[in-house]
C-alpha cells in the first residue's frame, strides 16, 4: 500500500489541475465559421497543459479563409501551404471532445495537425466535407466492341464541365481532369476484381455528352467496366492530395476514440515518428 500512495496523490493532483473549456464560452457555436475563434483559443492555451476542450453536440463548420497557414511536407501527399482548423502544436496532455459532433469542412483545409504533442486525445466526433474531392460515376451502359461506356452522375454533388472532348471536375479552387481512378463493386463496397484493366488513361479519354447527367467515355480503357459498377475518379498530382484529415507527427501517447472520417482530400490518418498511438473505434 505504501507504493500506491504516491500514485494516487499524483493522479488526484493531475485531475485537480485539469482545465475544462467549453467552446461555447468562446463564441464557437454551430451555424458559424468556427475556424478563427478556434485558432485563437488554441493559441491562448499554448503555455498550458492538461486541457480538455469540449464541443457541445452539433455541427461545427470550418472554412480555410481564417485558418492558420503553414507550409507542411506530408508523407505520400502534396506538400504546400496548409490552412488548418485544429493546429495542435507543442501541447502537453490536450483533449478534444466533440460529444458526438460533426465537424464539417469547406474547401482546401486540413482538419487536424498534431505536431510535437506529448499526450493527446481526440474523441467523439466525425469529419466530413461539404463537397467531396472525388466523383462517383455509375456505369449505365457498356460496349465491349469498342470498350466505350456511359456513366451517370449527380452534378450537384460532383459538378463538371465537358468541352473539347474532355471533362473537368470542379473541386473548390481547383479543376481536375480524370486523374486517379478505380472501379468499385457497390455490392461488396470494394474494388471490382481485376480493376486495373478498367482503369482510365485520362490523357487518352474522349468524353462526350450522352443525355441528362450522362456522358460517354471512349478510347480510355482496356476493357469497358460492367453496368452497375461505380467509377470513382480523383485528381492529378500535385493537387489531388492536399487535404488529409488527421496528421500526427513527432508526438507520443495519442488516443483516437470514437472518431469517424467520412471524406478527405487525401488519407484519413497519417502518423509519422510517433510513439504509443491507440485507435479505439476509429472508422
Amino acid at each position: 500500500m505504501k507504493n500506491l500512495l504516491p500514485i494516487i496523490l499524483l493522479l488526484a493532483t493531475s485531475i485537480a489541475h485539469a482545465k475544462v473549456i467549453n467552446v461555447a464560452d468562446h463564441g464557437i457555436v454551430p451555424g458559424q465559421d468556427a475556424t478563427y475563434k478556434l485558432n485563437q483559443l488554441l493559441e491562448s492555451l499554448k503555455d498550458e497543459s492538461n486541457v480538455t476542450i469540449v464541443f457541445p453536440k452539433g455541427q461545427y463548420d470550418f472554412h480555410p479563409e481564417n485558418g492558420m497557414e503553414i507550409y507542411r511536407a506530408v508523407a505520400n501527399h502534396d506538400n504546400g501551404l496548409k490552412r488548418m482548423a485544429f493546429p495542435l502544436f507543442n501541447f502537453k496532455n490536450i483533449t478534444i471532445d466533440g460529444n458526438g459532433s460533426l465537424f464539417m469542412f469547406h474547401g482546401l483545409i486540413v482538419p487536424f495537425t498534431v505536431e510535437s504533442v506529448q499526450g493527446a486525445t481526440l474523441k467523439n466526433f466525425s469529419i466530413d466535407w461539404i463537397r467531396s474531392f472525388h466523383a462517383e460515376l455509375e456505369v449505365v451502359e457498356s460496349n465491349p466492341e469498342d470498350n466505350s461506356f456511359i456513366v451517370e452522375t449527380d452534378p450537384e454533388l460532383y459538378p463538371y464541365t465537358i468541352a473539347k472532348g474532355g471533362i473537368t471536375f470542379h473541386r473548390y479552387e481547383i479543376d481536375h481532369p480524370i486523374g486517379s481512378n478505380m472501379v468499385w463493386d457497390p455490392k461488396t463496397e470494394a474494388p471490382i476484381y481485376g480493376t486495373k484493366k478498367y482503369a482510365i488513361r485520362g490523357t487518352n479519354a474522349v468524353v462526350t455528352p450522352a443525355g441528362e447527367n450522362r456522358f460517354k467515355i471512349a478510347k480510355a480503357v482496356k476493357k469497358a467496366p460492367p453496368v452497375g459498377t461505380i467509377l470513382v475518379t480523383y485528381g492529378t498530382h500535385p493537387t489531388s492530395r492536399l487535404c488529409h484529415a488527421i496528421q500526427i507527427t513527432n508526438s507520443s501517447n495519442v488516443l483516437l476514440n470514437n472518431v469517424t472520417v467520412h471524406d478527405a482530400g487525401g488519407m484519413g490518418l497519417i502518423v509519422e515518428r510517433t510513439d504509443n498511438i491507440t485507435l479505439d473505434h476509429f472508422v
